[in-house]
């Protein structure tokens, strides 16, 4: 009887890979890769659509850092992150989420495609 072979594991996109788009967060992560190829007047041409995630760099020994989106209110402006400061006191904090003791669960980090 033959012994099975493992996969060989390849990674399409990882966080190394993406800068983040403000100086002082971090890219902790990419997932739900998608992949297509289209064809252009340059010839078949792959095009990868990855969601990235980020969150703030700095870390503060009684606060969390909560990133968001700051949406404006108008067709074409740029896209803003910024974050909040809450003080751990006043959160349950998990890895991966805050839920505020009055208030809407909030992640830690934010995600957008790219």
């Amino acid at each position: 009887m033959k012994t099975p072979k493992p996969f060989e594991i390849k990674l399409i996109a990882s966080s190394k890979d993406y800068l983040p788009l403000r100086e002082d967060f971090k890219v902790v992560g990419t997932f739900n890769p998608g992949v297509t190829s289209i064809k252009t007047k340059n010839g078949l041409e792959t095009i990868l659509y990855v969601r990235v995630a980020e969150t703030p760099s700095e870390k503060r020994d009684n606060e969390v850092l909560l990133p968001f989106f700051r949406i404006g209110n108008q067709e074409g402006l740029p896209l803003e992150i910024d974050y909040d400061v809450m003080d751990r006191k006043d959160l349950k904090v998990s890895k991966k989420e805050v839920i505020p003791k009055q208030g809407t669960s909030r992640l830690r980090h934010l995600s957008l495609p790219r």
